[in-house]
């Protein structure tokens, strides 16, 4: 069932073969970062060549955008524990 079609604001970037998107929650400490193939190239390709030093080019090639997101609610939860040094 498709939960949500909206506006967001959001860092974005593409590729000749992806396009990704970072979601920010928890007020910006924390956030995802979504890889999705662009059509004509296959989920498993970009799996399969996908290392450290592309990721870290993704992350760096991000810029803030306003994109339509349309997808599905989900909720992720996991504890944190916070530890004082």
């Amino acid at each position: 069932m498709l939960e949500r079609l909206e506006e967001i604001a959001a860092r974005h970037a593409e590729t000749d073969s992806e396009q990704i998107l970072e979601l920010g929650y928890q007020g910006g400490r924390f956030s995802a970062l979504v890889v999705l193939p662009k059509e004509g190239s296959e989920l498993a390709t970009v799996e399969s060549q996908l290392t450290g030093d592309k990721l870290s080019a993704w992350v760096a090639a991000l810029e803030s955008a306003q994109v339509r997101v349309e997808g599905y609610n989900f909720d992720i939860r996991k504890h944190v524990l916070e530890y004082d040094d």
